[in-house]
């Protein structure tokens, strides 16, 4: 609890539960479990603000963890002892942080200093030039062995609606808008771009000295979204950029929606295909010359996947479902005479020969109003044989 209310910047209700359990852990003599609420409490006291009760609660939980020989939380509270000694700018940090810094990576613990980011950041950008010579490579190291650590995957969303999820968290909206890194990000999954191609399609009004600023300002911001403990020459996980050309790597694990949509169609698996289709692409950039030609390809997958999946429902006996793909198609393409064949005789099965007749209707009213064209005989002949007295095999 006291984590979960830290996690949501409660530092006082996170310091009093953990309180509460250091007087439980203390009656029961769990002196493992002292060192881990000794380390949570040291953790609350510091997000209210009182630095010395900070620093003795972690000066408790080295204590107990020397004693017991526990090399991970020794390891982990010597780090944010370091961190909170840096913070203050005190003397006595680099020697914590030598002292942290040499544990975590003679026992492999470095996965740490990714899961607290935000606090390793400093302390290796502070030291890894410091003139102390084992302290600058001890922190070298640990920063080359960090950059190793897969980053969180990301599961990006341009269906629809513009989303990026990093992990469990989701990628502020506001960060993405800044400097058009949402734009750079949108056109370079799993892509290596020039600088003029994002030029060309970001900065076309622009200098070539412009276009070279914007470039850096649009790659930097994109760097921050993704990584905003990264300080600003750190190299990233996600974006590399040399030159003249970016170059965004997807972690594993990574899901960009169109291109698991345009899987599923290319394989034919439509109902997968519809059910991951959220929209229309990248919505926000609609008059964005550089989406014109991609939105229009997904546009068109969308709609033979509707109409396979229509196809597929009705030969498995569902045609409600059928006639509701084909209604769905006719809405974006209302001259699509396979589609209203298919309508006909979902509707012909459902008992509604009307309906039948009324799709045929309007895709005639349609064809020869907007293409001077009658609808093909095989439609038409149907059609001819949709009348009140008769009963048509579907």
């Amino acid at each position: 609890m006291s984590r979960y209310h830290r996690l949501l910047g409660h530092g006082a209700e996170a310091y009093d539960w953990t309180d509460d359990a250091l007087h439980f852990v203390q009656r029961l003599s769990c002196r493992y479990d002292q060192v881990r609420v000794f380390t949570e409490r040291g953790r609350a006291a510091w997000l209210c603000g009182d630095l010395s009760a900070a620093e003795l609660d972690l000066t408790a939980g080295i204590e107990l963890s020397e004693q017991m020989e526990a090399a991970f939380e020794l390891g982990r509270t010597r780090f944010l002892l370091a961190a909170l000694l840096h913070q203050q700018g005190r003397a006595e940090a680099a020697d914590a942080w030598l002292k942290a810094a040499r544990l975590l990576s003679e026992r492999g613990y470095v996965f740490l200093l990714e899961q607290e980011r935000s606090l390793a950041f400093p302390l290796l950008a502070a030291y890894q030039t410091a003139s102390d010579g084992v302290l600058a490579r001890t922190s070298a190291l640990l920063l080359e062995r960090l950059r190793h650590i897969p980053p969180p995957p990301l599961q990006i969303t341009l269906l629809g609606h513009f989303l990026v999820r990093q992990g469990n968290q989701t990628v502020e909206e506001r960060l993405l808008r800044r400097r058009r890194a949402g734009e750079l990000l949108a056109l370079s999954p799993g892509h290596r771009l020039t600088v003029d191609q994002v030029a060309e399609a970001l900065f076309s009004s622009r200098s070539s000295d412009a276009v070279q600023t914007l470039f850096h300002h649009a790659t930097s911001a994109l760097r921050h979204a993704l990584e905003p403990d990264l300080p600003e020459k750190f190299p990233s996980r996600y974006l590399t950029v040399e030159d003249g050309r970016v170059l965004f790597t997807l972690p594993a694990d990574s899901w960009l929606d169109v291109e698991v949509f345009e899987t599923h169609c290319s394989r034919q698996k439509w109902e997968e295909a519809l059910s991951l289709y959220g929209g229309e692409l990248l919505e926000e950039y609609r008059y964005a010359d550089w989406t014109q030609l991609p939105r229009e390809r997904i546009a068109l997958l969308y709609q033979r996947a509707l109409f396979g999946a229509a196809e597929v429902r009705l030969a498995a006996g569902h045609p409600a479902e059928a006639l509701d793909a084909c209604r769905r198609l006719l809405a974006l393409e209302p001259w699509h005479e396979g589609a209203v064949l298919l309508g006909m005789r979902a509707s012909v099965i459902l008992g509604d020969c009307a309906g039948a007749r009324r799709l045929y209707l309007q895709v005639e009213q349609t064809l020869r109003t907007e293409l001077d064209t009658a609808p093909q005989e095989e439609l038409r002949a149907y059609y001819r044989r949709l009348t009140p007295s008769q009963t048509v095999h579907p």
